[in-house]
């Protein structure tokens, strides 16, 4: 979302003598597909989502095959700049959240589908697990997580008061200004797709030359 980006790859360039390639909005959620596929999950149906800073990428998929795939530009940092007026969103902002995430899905034609199994990609997936076990609304370790609990999650977080920081704080300090924003744009998808569960999953590379 920087207007100069190019000055920005020619410092490191010059700096660090690092080439980066930029990759599209669609690169990234084939790569997060690709990775997907490497992995052993409970469905082979499902949505998978990554989400950013500035965007979202989703990749409808059945029998481990792309239906459809589309990253959106709404992403936690551009939700929480644009909606929310303090540190979380109150229960207005978050209506108001969903239904804009709702609208982008609709815009970019991401169609008609029911998925039991939404998969997430990436650190902000592995911070909600934590922070529901955190906070003891799941008792187990596994990586399923009931989309039910999303919304006790949200309950539970949705006043701008210390006892609603502090587990956060407790888990993942960086995010505590995304982390509501993230929920948000899990919810909406879960109504539009009628998500059943979530998957949060991390990948892992064994960096070993054999």
């Amino acid at each position: 979302n920087i207007s100069n980006t190019n000055d920005v790859l020619e410092t490191v360039k010059n700096e660090l003598n690092i080439d980066i390639t930029i990759l599209t909005g669609h690169q990234e959620a084939d790569y997060s597909f690709n990775s997907l596929n490497m992995m052993k999950i409970p469905c082979d149906d499902g949505i998978l989502l990554d989400i950013g800073g500035g965007s979202s990428e989703i990749t409808i998929f059945k029998d481990k095959q792309v239906e459809q795939q589309e990253s959106i530009p709404t992403g936690v940092l551009k939700i929480y700049n644009k909606h929310i007026s303090l540190l979380y969103p109150n229960k207005e902002e978050q209506e108001i959240i969903i239904n804009d995430i709702t609208d982008q899905i609709h815009k970019f034609n991401l169609g008609s589908y029911k998925k039991d199994y939404l998969y997430g990609i990436g650190k902000t997936f592995t911070t909600i697990k934590k922070l529901i076990e955190h906070i003891k609304i799941k008792t187990d370790t596994s990586n399923v997580i009931d989309i039910c609990l999303v919304n006790v999650l949200l309950e539970k977080l949705s006043d701008n008061t210390k006892e609603c920081f502090v587990p956060l704080l407790q888990v993942d300090s960086e995010r505590i200004h995304t982390i509501l924003p993230s929920l948000l744009i899990v919810k909406a998808l879960s109504l539009e797709y009628d998500i059943k569960k979530i998957y949060a999953f991390l990948l892992s590379f064994n960096n070993k030359m054999k």
